[in-house]
């Protein structure tokens, strides 16, 4: 990676004794709340559950469009990439069914997994091939070692460590090492801190917007165009 490689090791050490160093983060006592709640052809909470179809279609797609690239060690990590996403799409559509504890576990496994798959892949393409097969199986693994963690203690830390450490980290492998279609990365860091955002004001919007759209509803569809430039960015 170059002397450069360095900053993002350097990053990737201060992220996690940052973590290892501050105190546990737990749920709120409304983690479960959302602002719509409405039911529609006998669908509850239904604006939270259909949403999530977007991240099926482009799931599909990109298993679809990266399925008929020649084989590679790239291609692999976009596949696993892709397929979390379908998880997502499951994971969230089941647990915005019926909140509660045990199916959040099934959404925040497939977007822990996603996130460090998105890393994976930029990561990937700027060092060697021996090194990446050796990082890259790491970084999935701790993607789903921080849910299987935040299911046994409740503990946020590391769940939260897997979904900003690549917020920040990607912008900076592309500035350090650019490569063609980094102008997509560069909006999936955009469209998910949007997402964040809008999801914080998620009873505001809906006030706001007089019952028409809530800041979850938004939050979903902004993070799906963060995936579409994750397929743009895969099939470049």
């Amino acid at each position: 990676m170059a002397r450069k490689g360095w900053i993002f090791i350097a990053l990737a050490l201060f992220s996690i004794i940052f973590v290892f160093s501050s105190s546990p983060v737990y749920d709120g006592a409304d983690v479960h709340f959302y602002a719509d709640q409405r039911s529609f052809l006998g669908i509850p909470n239904f604006f939270n559950v259909i949403t999530t179809v977007l991240f099926l279609i482009l799931g599909v797609m990109g298993l679809w469009k990266i399925g008929h690239q020649r084989k590679t060690f790239l291609r692999t990590v976009w596949l696993i990439f892709f397929m979390a996403t379908i998880g997502i799409a499951l994971g969230s559509g089941y647990y915005h069914l019926d909140p509660s504890d045990q199916r959040l576990f099934w959404d925040r496994l497939s977007i822990s997994t996603a996130f460090m798959a998105l890393l994976a892949g930029v990561l990937t393409e700027r060092i060697s091939l021996n090194i990446a097969k050796n990082v890259v199986p790491f970084l999935l693994l701790a993607g789903m070692g921080s849910i299987f963690y935040w299911g046994s203690t409740g503990d946020l830390r590391f769940y939260l460590l897997m979904q900003y450490f690549p917020i920040i980290s990607l912008p900076l492998l592309c500035f350090c090492f650019p490569k063609k279609g980094d102008k997509y990365i560069y909006g999936v860091v955009i469209f998910y801190l949007l997402a964040k955002g809008v999801e914080i004001y998620d009873m505001q919007i809906f006030s706001f917007t007089h019952q028409m759209v809530s800041g979850l509803t938004l939050k979903q569809l902004l993070a799906a165009v963060g995936v579409y430039f994750v397929y743009r960015k895969s099939c470049s």
